[in-house]
């Protein structure tokens, strides 16, 4: 039975990859994944080289990143049903954002932005900022999450997963908020189903 739902807050929550190539000049829209090239997986420091003829490094790119923009990210379509289903499922304080920073305070300080803008008051305390999702993995938790890995090592720790649709991962095309709503009916929670 699942206690515990962990979001993922970068393209799962928000919609930063497509945001952060729009930043940068490409043709693509802060808020869509139309138009986003997948073959570049998570690497977005090529799909704005792709577009834009730069040769960033990865090294470079993301530090160079201002706060500003990682406390601004649209939210995704589906962010509030998403929020509402988890609420319902397990309960508010048993819903918690984990996400990833890349190593710059700025990242960090701009997700932390980002949570006290865009997240209602209950889930504003309730995040975790780190390298190793996995370590929050137990028998009755469950990861939604965009990016395979982070799935498979925290299914590793004996924890649950749901990938999300993007570009990237096996799943593109498929509508996230459909993908999200299906594999949620494969679980039990403690908390009467919405």
């Amino acid at each position: 039975m699942i206690r515990t739902i962990f979001l993922d807050l970068d393209d799962v929550c928000n919609t930063l990859a497509p945001s952060i190539a729009h930043f940068m000049g490409c043709p693509i829209r802060p808020d869509s994944y139309d138009g986003y090239p997948g073959q570049f997986g998570y690497a977005t420091h090529n799909v704005v080289n792709h577009f834009l003829g730069t040769e960033h490094t990865e090294k470079e790119f993301w530090p160079a990143l201002p706060q500003s923009l990682w406390a601004s990210v649209p939210t995704t379509d589906f962010f509030s049903w998403l929020l509402e289903t988890c609420r319902l499922l397990v309960g508010e304080e048993n819903v918690i954002l984990a996400t990833k920073p890349i190593l710059s305070p700025a990242c960090a300080a701009g997700k932390m932005e980002w949570i006290l803008e865009f997240c209602p008051s209950w889930l504003q305390k309730q995040f975790s900022i780190t390298t190793c999702k996995e370590r929050l993995a137990q028998s009755n938790t469950l990861l939604i999450d965009d990016r395979e890995k982070n799935i498979q090592q925290f299914c590793t720790r004996y924890g649950w997963g749901i990938i999300v649709p993007r570009p990237w991962n096996h799943l593109s095309g498929c509508d996230p908020q459909s993908h999200i709503a299906s594999c949620l009916k494969k679980f039990e929670f403690t908390h009467k189903d919405p």
